[in-house]
């Protein structure tokens, strides 16, 4: 009776597998109800197999019970062999059929070993140290005889290989080039980045897991979940050493950033990269007095360039911690958690949370966030540093007295007053002030901060700071814990 039950639920979900196209109308369905599959070439196999009856052990007490896993298989597996079969399945013959629901700890979608678990866990295998050629007759049984001695206790590999959701061969590799801590995105559709350490080539580690932290729009309207970036997923290949976070926008896309994250098996963030979804091509200004190579339009984050009529709050880009590669959203609203935490921090906290603003105060270590050496996180002798925030091909600009960016004074600057930036010939940055040490926006609309990648005296960086209120255009060293603007020159 119980089999009977299970398989008229087997045959019950399979329903739909028999549908038919509109120009399969006419054709003769009387067969499926008599179990007459022997004509029909769109269902079934050219030459089912024939099954065998197994008969029940005539002495009560069984000596051998062979337990059998259906890898991957359920009701509609079943069904589908069933129907491709004519209609008849060796399970149909088997004395005791059970359903069992199985389950992986930490993850929604399990891989076959988790599948397979006893109780929750799985301790052993085997594992034979001599190879061994045996010929048996099909349908017969190989007695092994006591096999304890060779069963090993089984650990399951820290980084299991993982197929990811998303298409990963048609997905565009934004890494192919150079590696980095943000990626632009311009077109909708599925990409992929190496699993390294921004612009490095080191390995964040083993990964188990990834996390989409946050997204906006760079305004104050409210953010809809998955709006920015629609799925996210990982592609781990031990075989092609392929190790990837996979990513896929709507179908149209949508400007504004989001954070992504790699984890470890115990839900530690590993490494986290910035996508940037601009809503209008970045062009690149070419201004010899300004600085010293070609700089961006617009700042680190922002959705359009801020003109010399217009710098509303999509222009003002993330704000950044000096030396810290991920962004803030600041003023515009965003989905995740941010939290203020009191500093200062080991470089590694930074990395493991990218959404904490670290605090410290002004006369606490010179408003350094970080109890480590990081002078040289931006710029490393001149080279793009590990921590440096910019996309591949981009770079924190360096601090050149002799240029009208980092110049000591009012010289080649104006202020437009009533559109709220302020100009350098072509270049226009917008007063999106900063992030105080509470991360509270501050001074938007009156000031500005441009961070430089050179350090002057640690723990101070190198900045601009542009003011209205007091009419200054001026270099400064100030505090590394503020959260800034960033303006990235070509590498």
């Amino acid at each position: 009776m119980k089999r009977n039950l299970i398989f008229s639920l087997a045959l019950l979900l399979a329903f739909p597998l028999f549908a038919q196209t509109p120009e399969d109308l006419d054709r003769d369905r009387s067969k499926y109800a008599t179990y007459s599959f022997s004509k029909d070439d769109q269902y079934t196999v050219e030459t089912p197999y024939e099954t065998v009856t197994v008969k029940q052990p005539k002495s009560k007490k069984v000596k051998n019970v062979i337990f059998l896993i259906g890898d991957g298989t359920g009701l509609s597996q079943w069904s589908v062999g069933w129907v491709a079969n004519g209609g008849k399945l060796n399970i149909d013959q088997m004395p005791v059929v059970g359903f069992s629901r199985t389950y992986c700890t930490d993850r929604l979608v399990t891989d076959s070993c988790a599948g397979g678990k006893d109780g929750g866990s799985i301790t052993h295998k085997v594992s034979l140290s001599d190879s061994y050629a045996v010929n048996v007759a099909r349908g017969k049984m190989l007695p092994l005889g006591d096999i304890t001695s060779h069963l090993k206790t089984y650990t399951p590999p820290a980084e299991a290989d993982h197929v990811s959701s998303i298409d990963f061969a048609s997905a565009t590799d934004l890494s192919a080039t150079a590696t980095a801590n943000s990626y632009i995105v311009t077109a909708a559709g599925k990409y992929k980045i190496k699993l390294v350490k921004g612009n490095s080539s080191d390995s964040v580690g083993e990964v188990n897991g990834q996390e989409l932290l946050w997204e906006t729009y760079n305004t104050d309207e409210t953010v809809t979940a998955n709006s920015v970036i629609a799925a996210l997923d990982r592609h781990i290949d031990g075989g092609t050493g392929d190790r990837y976070l996979v990513f896929e926008t709507p179908a149209t896309l949508k400007p504004g950033n989001a954070l992504i994250a790699a984890k470890d098996a115990s839900d530690n963030i590993l490494w986290s990269w910035h996508i940037w979804i601009p809503e209008t091509a970045i062009t690149m200004i070419d201004d010899a007095d300004f600085y010293t190579a070609k700089i961006m339009d617009r700042n680190l984050g922002a959705l359009t360039a801020a003109t010399a009529s217009s710098a509303t709050l999509p222009t003002y880009g993330m704000y950044y911690q000096w030396g810290r590669k991920d962004p803030f959203p600041g003023s515009a609203v965003s989905t995740g958690s941010f939290s203020t935490v009191s500093g200062p921090l080991a470089n590694t906290y930074a990395i493991q949370h990218p959404t904490a603003f670290i605090n410290v105060s002004e006369s606490d270590s010179a408003g350094n966030w970080s109890t480590d050496g990081n002078d040289t996180a931006w710029d490393n002798s001149g080279s793009k540093g590990l921590y440096d925030p910019c996309p591949v091909g981009y770079k924190v600009p360096a601090y050149n007295a002799s240029t009208g960016l980092w110049v000591n004074d009012n010289t080649g600057w104006t202020y437009n007053w009533a559109n709220n930036n302020f100009l350098y010939g072509s270049s226009v940055f917008p007063v999106a002030g900063w992030l105080s040490s509470s991360y509270s926006p501050s001074y938007v609309g009156a000031r500005a901060i441009i961070l430089s990648s050179t350090v002057h005296s640690s723990p101070r960086g190198r900045l601009k700071i542009i003011r209205q209120d007091k009419s200054g255009f001026y270099y400064a060293n100030y505090f590394k814990q503020e959260g800034a603007s960033v303006r990235c020159v070509a590498e």
